[in-house]
């Protein structure tokens, strides 16, 4: 890598293999036999982050596994509310456990393989986190003993910009003293990721997994596609 410096996103790109964790969450209700709609579920999705986000609901100090449980009791309590699932109070605890241990499981899995592939960036040069968060990433990077890989963690939570806005990743860029022609950056979303870096003539690097939307990149803008972060290992930046 002949970048000076590396901007990754974090969810869905470091915890999820360029998976959405709406796509997620949704296989992994019809895993357990949850019978919800796509609709009935990104209705449920988007209600439960959209709360999140403008409610103080989670701690800083909560662990990713405490605020996946958070997250999850909120969709089957809107799931219930609002008659798209029925089932007994004594069952919800139960289908929260095998959804939790379900996900949990995988971004545990996942972040290792992650952890490892940064562990060789890092070697190379300065790393820098920039993530729509919900104030506690400190203590998920901790969690996940990914901290001592980043040099700079701008979490939309504590600088009060949310991508796409390119204010956050050029709060980044200053903390790394680089320009945006300086520096790569890699995520899994277009719009929140990939459109910012290049209005901003950053590197941009799209990890091109299983979206929320339906993303057609612009083939005369100049990301480059990767479909798994080992490929960052080889890339000539």
């Amino acid at each position: 890598m002949k970048a000076n410096a590396l901007i990754f996103d974090y969810g869905g790109t470091l915890d999820t293999a360029g998976r959405h964790w709406g796509r997620m969450m949704e296989r992994a209700y019809k895993e357990i036999g949850v019978d919800i709609t796509p609709e009935q579920f990104r209705e449920t999705y988007v209600f439960t982050e959209r709360r999140l986000g403008n409610q103080s609901l989670i701690s800083p100090t909560y662990t990713f596994r405490q605020t996946l449980n958070l997250k999850l009791s909120l969709q089957i309590e809107y799931l219930v509310d609002h008659r798209m699932l029925q089932i007994p109070v004594a069952d919800r605890t139960a289908l929260k456990r095998k959804m939790l241990t379900m996900l949990y499981d995988d971004v545990v899995e996942c972040t290792r393989k992650s952890r490892n592939i940064l562990a060789e960036l890092h070697a190379q040069c300065p790393l820098a986190l920039v993530s729509n968060f919900y104030g506690n990433l400190s203590t998920v990077l901790q969690e996940f003993q990914l901290a001592d890989f980043f040099k700079v963690v701008i979490e939309s939570a504590e600088v009060g910009f949310r991508k796409p806005d390119p204010m956050i990743f050029r709060i980044a860029l200053n903390a790394l003293d680089c320009t945006a022609q300086q520096v790569a950056i890699i995520g899994d979303s277009y719009k929140n990721d990939i459109a910012p870096a290049l209005q901003l003539d950053a590197k941009a690097i799209w990890l091109k997994g299983e979206g929320w939307h339906k993303e057609e990149e612009d083939e005369t803008e100049k990301a480059i596609i990767i479909q798994n972060l080992s490929e960052l290992l080889t890339l000539r930046l």
